[in-house]
């Protein structure tokens, strides 16, 4: 019979960045019965308003994705950090991103509610 799927890991050609291999996992009908783990992107958007960078700053971009335990749908395609208000020495941590209700983070060893991204000086001079 037929089952539902969802991508699992994508890898790329490291030159053109296209596809090269999909692995996939089942995908139950009901996740409030059978939750599944699934990695999320964090991704980084309006970097070139963030007033950090613009006064000499670096956007570091910290942790890229994080696991979460989804009980329900839909998987949000990436969690977005907002950069357009962070000033030198901000930061912002996993539970400052708009995460779904039914999408749980998890623990990455001691790590609970990291910082994912933070505008730090610039080196040298």
């Amino acid at each position: 019979g037929a089952c539902r799927v969802v991508p699992r890991k994508l890898e790329t050609d490291f030159h053109t960045t296209r596809p090269t291999h999909v692995t996939f996992m089942r995908w139950p009908v009901d996740l409030t019965k059978r939750p599944r783990k699934v990695t999320i992107p964090i991704e980084l958007t309006n970097e070139d308003l963030c007033p950090g960078v613009k006064g000499g700053g670096f956007l570091y971009h910290i942790i890229r994705s994080w696991r979460f335990k989804m009980s329900s749908e839909p998987i949000p395609r990436a969690l977005l950090v907002d950069a357009s208000k962070l000033e030198m020495g901000q930061g912002v941590r996993l539970s400052d991103l708009d995460v779904p209700d039914w999408a749980e983070p998890l623990p990455r060893g001691k790590l609970v509610d990291p910082t994912v991204a933070k505008v730090i000086k610039s080196g040298g001079g």
